[in-house]
């Protein structure tokens, strides 16, 4: 949040401002996500502010000096910058819809590419190999374009128009690609890793060979004509259409996005959850004889009325918020080729060691006992006493004869 008192110094005007950062060069003004809508801010200096994520909507920045600032994901739709200076400015996701630039606007070339795709459009443009990581492109059209090779990392690109775009070997590494429009577009080689992909058209994609670990397929749209791997269709299916009674037996399903999915009677048997988000899901009944779940996110899954004896939860994370009602568990969860981990969460497990309340008591008794022998040998001593009284063995040599 923007602090208090660089906001008061900025209501006072430019002059007061601008004298405060010359007398002041040492203080980094902090802005984010201040509202600042239509303010006229002209001939501010701005180096260095942090502008993130603040709501600079038609505002006036015309010559203001915004080198070096932070403008990370700020709201610049219908601002003016023109003769800015926006040298080495952070721009990261910032809207720049309707912003208004000029000849004299200071800015590098891959956000004045981004301002014109985003106002102008990108249809049917050759953009192979372009770097476009971490920019807002939303509702930009890039249909029909040459997208093969590009740098879409943690893009924007929600509601975007990619309807028959080659996007082969591109690389949307964490992308938004809420509700965007992908029909008939070309994804073979494509990295989607931890691509959100949810509400998105896919209507006779292609994307086999893709990459598609912790894609997001919530409510996808796919028909017979889009060409997935065995595995990234059966992951939409069952994020889609649940997976409730369904036998899923050796199924490769690490590193998939699965949170929420119903696993309730499901057959499991030797599944590979590994390293795979199942926050939220229900397994419970479920056949988990041999599933690994090694690595996996298991937060608030539901482990009900389940056999997990003979599954792998080695570096499971968040055991304290799974429930384990009526759950039988081995006591031992074997790591691959590594350590065993002892799991002490499951409600009706068969402990084979000591508590530490028992491990008091066995103490205590022990102790009693010694203190009692020593206190004996030392009344005998103190009494002259024998400490050891050997047998009469004359009286029983007399009995036998």
């Amino acid at each position: 949040m923007a602090n208090e008192k660089h906001l008061a110094l900025l209501y006072q005007g430019v002059i007061a401002w601008n004298q405060w950062r010359q007398e002041q060069p040492q203080v980094i003004p902090d802005l984010s996500k201040a509202n600042l809508y239509q303010i006229n801010l002209r001939d501010f200096n701005f180096q260095q502010v942090n502008f993130c994520q603040a709501n600079l909507s038609y505002a006036c920045l015309d010559s203001t000096q915004l080198n070096q600032a932070n403008l990370q994901g700020a709201n610049l739709l219908g601002a003016s910058l023109c003769q800015a200076n926006l040298h080495q400015a952070n721009l990261d996701l910032a809207i720049l819809k309707q912003t208004k630039l000029n000849s004299e606007t200071v800015l590098n070339s891959k956000v004045r590419k981004v301002w014109e795709l985003v106002n102008g459009g990108g249809a049917n443009q050759n953009l192979s190999k372009i770097d476009l990581a971490y920019t807002n492109l939303f509702q930009v059209d890039l249909s029909n374009s040459d997208l093969s090779h590009a740098n879409l990392s943690h893009a924007n690109l929600s509601h975007a128009n990619l309807n028959g775009a080659y996007l082969s070997q591109a690389n949307l590494t964490a992308a938004n690609l809420y509700k965007t429009n992908l029909d008939n577009a070309y994804l073979s080689h494509a990295n989607l890793t931890s691509t959100n992909l949810s509400n998105a058209s896919l209507i006779g994609a292609y994307l086999r060979d893709a990459i598609a670990d912790f894609v997001n397929f919530q409510a996808t749209k796919i028909n017979h004509q889009t060409l997935l791997d065995h595995k990234s269709h059966l992951i939409w299916e069952l994020v889609n259409q649940g997976a409730v009674k369904k036998s899923l037996i050796s199924e490769d399903l690490s590193n998939a996005n699965l949170k929420g999915v119903n696993f309730c009677e499901a057959d499991l048997t030797k599944t590979n959850f590994g390293n795979s988000d199942l926050q939220g899901c229900n397994f419970c009944q479920a056949n988990l004889t041999k599933t690994n779940f090694a690595q996996a996110n298991l937060i608030n899954a539901n482990f009900d009325q389940t056999n997990l004896k003979i599954a792998n939860l080695s570096g499971v994370i968040q055991y304290k918020n799974i429930n384990f009602d009526e759950t039988r568990i081995s006591q031992k969860i074997q790591e691959h080729d590594t350590q065993i981990q002892l799991v002490e969460l499951q409600p009706v497990q068969k402990k084979s060691q000591l508590s530490k309340l028992e491990l008091s008591w066995i103490g205590i008794l022990v102790t009693t006992i010694l203190i009692i022998i020593t206190s004996y040998f030392f009344w005998r001593y103190q009494n002259n006493q024998p400490l050891f009284v050997p047998p009469n063995l004359d009286h029983i040599f007399q009995n036998q004869n």
